[in-house]
């Protein structure tokens, strides 16, 4: 059986929540990936720059797992830094690597300049072959029409039980039926 690790970046929530849900669904442990500088500033800067301030020392050895799912929000078409710092760092001892990201752009804007495929193939191009499959849980899911329109509305949005809905938990079980049987 594969041993499988859970690293989640989340700032509002919604991505510790997936991470976690993942991990209920795998039976595997979930780590939280900790950026050396908090302030949303400066991790939306690096994240749409390229520029790279590292997170905090993991306590894991991240080589003992078979498969990792990173699991982190993706901002303007972009990964979020402290995802892709991991990355950069544990390339060579990753084996087989999946994407899980809670976003606010939709299934309608994925393939534009900003949506979420833009940031599923970033982490692609950054480990290659290694690359197995990522998956985006958008949190417009949960919003009527009327909600989706108001971006302060969208922006807001957190995941958590009482709104993780019918059509989520499918793709949930999908995303983890692919990463048990790959």
């Amino acid at each position: 059986m594969s041993k499988i690790g859970i690293f989640y970046y989340s700032k509002s929530g919604s991505n510790s929540f997936l991470a976690k849900k993942l991990g209920e669904n795998l039976g595997c442990d979930t780590i939280e990936v900790k950026p050396r500088l908090k302030s949303l500033f400066s991790i939306m800067m690096a994240s749409l720059t390229g520029l790279s301030f590292g997170n905090k020392a993991i306590d894991i050895d991240i080589a003992s797992f078979d498969k990792v799912i990173v699991c982190g929000p993706i901002w303007a078409g972009k990964i979020v830094s402290p995802i892709t710092d991991l990355i950069k760092k544990y390339n060579k001892s990753l084996k087989k690597v999946y994407l899980a990201t809670s976003c606010a752009g939709g299934d309608d804007t994925k393939d534009d300049k900003f949506g979420y495929n833009s940031g599923i193939n970033q982490v692609k191009n950054l480990v290659s072959d290694k690359f197995i499959f990522g998956a985006a849980f958008p949190t417009t899911m949960v919003l009527s029409e009327d909600e989706k329109k108001d971006s302060n509305i969208v922006m807001k949005t957190v995941f958590n039980e009482s709104n993780f809905n019918k059509e989520l938990t499918e793709r949930l079980n999908q995303f983890v039926d692919k990463v048990k049987n790959s």
